[in-house]
């Protein structure tokens, strides 16, 4: 959210509790697996909930509702790293430097930056829709 270079899967669409991991078929990561997602082990179940609460609690922020609370984080990141945010390694799909900014339209190509707003906006409905 705010660097302009990488793979953006959209992972705004996945339902939170999705037994699928972003850019796979299915989510491998067995602390996931098997304490969040919809396939949680019944033992488990009490990490979901506190994980649910914690999405809710994310969804009712400042932040999930308006901009001017991430603009201000986003700002303060980029006075501090603008002039000094180079990889340590290099990326097959860098093709320039990488930059800050909050311009960005998603519109189907996976290369492509997401502005905050649009990622906010469809994350919140995939919340807002997603059920156990």
């Amino acid at each position: 959210m705010g660097i302009t270079r990488g793979l953006n899967k959209n992972c705004a669409e996945l339902d939170p509790y999705s037994d699928r991991a972003v850019c796979a078929d299915r989510q491998e990561n067995p602390l996931i697996k098997y304490t969040i997602t919809k396939k949680a082990k019944p033992a488990f179940t009490y990490i979901r909930d506190k994980y649910t609460e914690k999405l809710k609690t994310l969804s009712e922020s400042d932040m999930m509702k308006s901009d001017d609370d991430f603009n201000k984080m986003y700002e303060k990141a980029k006075a501090n790293y603008e002039d000094i945010i180079t990889p340590y390694i290099t990326f097959a799909n860098q093709e320039d430097n990488f930059t800050f900014s909050l311009e960005g339209n998603k519109d189907g190509g996976d290369m492509e930056n997401m502005s905050f707003e649009q990622f906010r906006s469809q994350i919140m409905n995939t919340y807002s829709s997603s059920k156990l």
